[in-house]
């Protein structure tokens, strides 16, 4: 099969958008599935919350408060440590579903102008393509799916 016109303008633009807004989609619906949202904006919240409060007795002097704060601190850590964790998996996953499609487009396109930037007509290779499409799409899908 010959792929060669998907090398020409506009089709290489048009390719690696579509391929860009199918991959942001499939990341966005494997972290929805995979990634309990909600409980990741409580715990970042809480973490917010307690280490804003430990600002601010430490500013005022406050032992007391301190005191008390220290006392959750083990717990604060622990949320803390869970949260980074699921950013971690949200990564992983990320990377290990674009992985594959991104080596084997790399590898079709090569260093070839896949788009032309209209502001200072700036030619666009397929991986700055790539990483524009997939910024915009990528939170839009996530958004979207989070219910803004």
């Amino acid at each position: 099969m010959n792929l060669s016109w998907l090398l020409s303008f506009p089709w290489s633009t048009i390719s690696v958008f579509i391929v860009s807004l199918i991959l942001s989609v499939a990341i966005s619906v494997l972290n929805s599935v995979f990634v309990n949202f909600e409980e990741v904006r409580r715990w970042s919240m809480e973490v917010k919350r307690w280490q804003e409060e430990y600002r601010k007795a430490s500013a005022r002097g406050d032992r007391k408060a301190l005191a008390k704060l220290k006392k959750r601190e083990p717990q604060i850590r622990r949320m803390s440590s869970r949260l980074l964790m699921r950013y971690m998996e949200m990564m992983a996953l990320s990377i290990a579903v674009i992985t594959i499609p991104f080596y084997m487009l790399r590898g079709f396109y090569g260093g070839a102008t896949v788009a032309v930037f209209p502001i200072g007509n700036i030619r666009l290779n397929f991986v700055w393509w790539y990483i524009l499409c997939s910024a915009a799409f990528g939170t839009i899908a996530s958004r979207a799916l989070r219910g803004w």
